[in-house]
């Protein structure tokens, strides 16, 4: 069956089963700054459970707090790569998140517009690090960090609720679509 022919709805989680799941903390310059940290001088790693990842389309169950993302899906095994090829490993991009609800400035706010320039280590820097503590596979994800915009950092806070919608888009890609719902 062609790609265009099935619905969105059957598209499911792209990674399902990753090995490993890591995050990359403050690694956008402008959202430490927001946040009042420094920015930091090495690579800071933490993982995340696969059961926190979700197909294009659905419900998410908000946790108190926020809900954010950023993703890049190894395409290669990587282990100790060189800086020329490491780009090649990489299958993803980065994404604009968008939250739609209805509010005096209209039906979209655009939460997310940030450029990659902006991160303090870039995509081959940080598969090279991984790479060379633990062997990366097809499929793992790497949260490459957090951009400005966040509602911890706006004032007054804003966080998502229950009924907003989060849009994330890549042009010529294609986008995802979550409908935030209260934990019960």
């Amino acid at each position: 069956m062609p790609l265009a022919d099935v619905p969105p709805e059957d598209f499911g989680n792209p990674a399902p089963e990753p090995r490993q799941v890591f995050a990359i903390g403050l690694n956008y310059a402008n959202h430490a700054a927001e946040a009042l940290l420094a920015v930091p001088e090495d690579l800071t790693v933490f993982t995340k459970f696969a059961s926190s990842l979700a197909g294009p389309y659905g419900t998410v169950t908000l946790p108190p707090g926020t809900v954010d993302w950023e993703d890049r899906g190894l395409g290669g095994r990587a282990r100790g790569n060189h800086r020329p090829r490491r780009l090649a490993h990489t299958r993803g991009q980065g994404m604009e998140s968008r939250r739609r609800d209805h509010h005096r400035a209209g039906p979209v706010r655009t939460h997310h517009a940030v450029d990659t320039s902006d991160m303090v280590f870039p995509v081959p820097q940080i598969i090279a690090r991984l790479s060379k503590v633990t062997p990366l596979f097809p499929g793992d994800v790497i949260f490459t960090g957090t951009r400005p915009g966040e509602g911890v950092g706006r004032v007054p806070q804003r966080f998502l609720a229950p009924g907003d919608e989060l849009v994330t888009y890549v042009r010529g890609v294609g986008q995802m679509r979550h409908r935030m719902q209260a934990s019960s």
